[in-house]
């Protein structure tokens, strides 16, 4: 007995240091791997910071390219103004008697008007209250937001567009300087509406300049920086939910942020002062195109970068959550400093008796799971098979991997294949890239928005045209409990016949309005030409106006169809030679609304009858319909409106003689914002001053041959 307690005091000496040395080295292994663990997510984490810092600079490069082509279209449309040989050669007149009289100076002003008016219209450069969707009111003072001007050195103006706002400060100074040989870009600045605005200012120079000559006046354009300017901000695709792209300058001690709502409003970010710790958009001022964690004006910390904007001292900040730009991150670093601690100290257990059970136990019900649904995708793949392959209709379904998971027989014919040869595969790999590539961009966008699109494509050819309808419908596979997996269907019919059809009833409605228009002038030769100058004029004006095919359809077939209701009309009262009586002036005025009744039933693709009804609605509410006003009247019957009015005014009639085009558009100005929308009246002017409109149209004073 004692010689075995030594021994056993031995064994059990020897267990401990074994168990003891056991420990040590699992935690000597557990400190090895949890600082490996530290550094590679540390390495892990810098290497994230190089991949966002690269996102931020590809993104602040895309932005900054877009706005600095903005700004040079803008100081490019100027320019050409300010070069432009007749801007030139007022100017040069005025500066060098050239020996024309002030008659002639005038002239040539005038002339310069509907050029401004074209291209402050065009490129943007009118006031809010010139715009479609404004309404003037009588209580409300009116702004002058933006317009073009010519002006001489002193700043004084000789031209301007409507509603031209007072020159600011910036651009006062850069007149006064009387050192301006190129195109300046200037703002943004306050304009008297509280929204930000800028202004281009550019030299004339006369014809015959040297280098050494000096300006002679200036073309100043001012426009405010509105939504259409803000949207370029924005960066297209953007997936990152916490990202901002926002503009701002460096002015007077002050970080100023470019933004596009008024001083009054609740989300208007006022000026910071520079020197605001950890700012933001201070560190991108200070720090163009590298990257720092900072924090916004919410004192929330963000990744920041920044680029300067050429040609300006803007400066295009980006910004996003650092929590959403490296949360995955963190996450990880967390749990793998968690992760080796476990395993090293529960290794065995773990491995021995939790893992290897734990393991087997899914994948058993991965499996059971797995076989259920695909005994559901095989019962709903024949379900879907019985009931399609007897439908015309070509019917796929795509998976979210890009894969057929369903193919009808229909859709298996037309690409000359099998249902079951198909499904696994990609559409590019059955049908090639070229037919397949309108279908993927429709399925990327399905399952992005998870809204159904459809679309009508023309895909034969001129011998053997073919149009299809094509349907992209979102769908989920699910195993009763959660969604398993998004897919699209796909349903494409064949609506070839019904298109032709279409095009058959647009042939016949044409065919009627052709005969409609050979009755009218069986009985009055003035309305048939009037008709067929009315659907000129609007061609004309839906054209410069770039309105959609249907309202141009529109009022085509509203301006051919107008003086349909005079068939309703004694004819003495047509052709009366003297002045008509008022009750006769009502009779044929009232003839339009007699049209409407009579085409009311025909079916168009556009609202024609509607249009005839609101012809002779006025911007102000005063015509009729009583009260119908502004944007509340179709575009189309605002449109034939001018056209009837101009063509009305300078067509003869066998009462009197045809007035002459200037002073008719001359009156057209004087009842726009009142009878007539301002839009198509500009559009007119415009056709006539610089599109040959006088020349072309010069016949429409002559009276109708039919009555010589």
């Amino acid at each position: 007995m004692d010689k075995a307690l030594p021994m056993n005091n031995r064994m059990g000496k020897e267990l401990k240091n074994r168990t003891l040395i056991i420990v040590i080295i699992l935690m000597i292994a557990a400190i090895v791997s949890m600082i490996s663990a530290w550094q590679f997510s540390k390495s892990e984490e810098e290497r994230e910071n190089l991949v966002w810092q690269s996102r931020l600079s590809l993104v602040l490069n895309g932005r900054s390219d877009v706005l600095s082509k903005w700004i040079n279209k803008q100081k490019a449309v100027i320019g050409q103004i300010s070069q432009n040989s007749s801007v030139q050669l007022y100017f040069t007149n005025l500066n060098i008697d050239m020996g024309l009289d002030g008659s002639a100076t005038e002239a040539m002003k005038e002339y310069l008007l509907p050029l401004l008016s074209d291209r402050a219209l065009e490129y943007g450069y009118i006031s809010n209250q010139n715009d479609a969707g404004f309404q003037i009111k009588a209580n409300i003072e009116t702004r002058h937001d933006a317009g073009i001007a010519l002006a001489d050195t002193q700043g004084q103006i000789l031209a301007s567009t409507l509603l031209m706002p007072e020159f600011p400060d910036a651009v006062k100074a850069y007149i006064s300087e009387d050192a301006i040989q190129d195109t300046h870009f200037i703002g943004p600045f306050m304009g008297e509406n509280g929204l930000p605005t800028v202004a281009i200012i550019a030299p004339i120079f006369a014809i015959d300049r040297d280098k050494n000559s000096r300006a002679l006046g200036f073309v100043i354009a001012m426009r405010l920086l509105g939504n259409e300017f803000f949207e370029l901000l924005k960066q297209p695709g953007e997936s990152a939910l916490t990202a901002k792209n926002y503009l701002i300058v460096k002015k007077d001690g002050m970080i100023h942020y470019i933004q596009n709502i008024r001083e009054t409003d609740s989300d208007f970010q006022p000026p910071l002062s520079v020197g605001t710790p950890s700012l933001a958009a201070e560190y991108a001022y200070e720090n163009p195109g590298r990257m720092g964690v900072m924090m916004n004006s919410s004192g929330e910390r963000v990744l920041v970068s920044g680029k300067m904007i050429d040609g300006t001292n803007w400066m295009l900040v980006r910004t996003i959550d650092r929590s959403e730009a490296l949360s995955d991150t963190v996450v990880r670093k967390r749990n793998i400093l968690i992760i080796s601690f476990l395993v090293i100290i529960s290794f065995a257990a773990i491995l021995v008796l939790v893992w290897r059970h734990s393991i087997s136990v899914r994948l058993e019900k991965a499996l059971r799971k797995q076989k259920a649904l695909l005994r559901k995708y095989e019962n709903l793949s024949e379900f879907m098979s019985i009931v399609t392959n007897s439908q015309p209709s070509e019917i796929t379904a795509v998976g979210e991997n890009g894969t057929y998971t369903f193919v009808n027989l229909k859709a298996a014919m037309g690409a000359k294949s099998r249902p079951e040869d198909m499904v696994g595969k990609q559409p590019s790999a059955v049908l090639g890239r070229a037919k397949v590539r309108i279908d993927e961009v429709h399925c990327e966008k399905v399952l992005a928005d998870n809204k159904i699109v459809t679309e009508i494509r023309n895909v034969g050819t001129k011998d053997h045209p073919k149009t299809v309808k094509a349907s992209y419908i979102p769908m989920l596979i699910s195993d009763g409990k959660v969604h398993q997996e998004k897919g699209v269907l796909i349903i494409k019919d064949d609506i070839t016949e019904i298109e032709q059809n279409r095009l058959k009833r647009e042939l016949g409605l044409k065919s009627l309005v052709s005969t409609l228009t050979m009755i009218i002038a069986s009985r009055d030769p003035y309305s048939a030409a009037h008709s067929q100058r009315v659907v000129a004029v609007t061609k004309v004006l839906s054209k410069e106006l770039k309105v959609d095919e249907t309202i141009s359809a529109t009022a085509e077939l509203a301006g051919a169809m107008m003086n349909l209701g005079k068939i309703l009309v004694p004819r003495e009262i047509l052709t009366k030679p003297t002045n008509l009586t008022r009750e006769e002036l009502i009779t044929i005025r009232s003839s339009m609304l007699k049209s409407a009744d009579l085409v009311q039933d025909i079916e168009f693709e556009g609202p024609v009858a509607e249009t005839l009804r609101q012809i002779q609605a006025h911007w102000d509410g005063s015509g009729q319909p009583l009260g119908l006003s502004g944007e509340d009247i179709l575009l189309s019957a605002r449109i034939v409106s001018v056209a009837n009015a101009f063509v009305g005014m300078i067509s003869a009639r066998a009462h009197r003689q045809g007035m002459d085009m200037k002073k008719a558009v001359q009156i057209l100005m004087n009842d726009a914002d009142r009878i007539y929308d301002r839009r198509p009246v500009i559009a007119l002017m415009n056709y006539l001053e610089n599109k040959d409109g006088y020349k072309l149209w010069a016949d429409f004073s002559e009276p109708p041959a039919d009555v010589g």
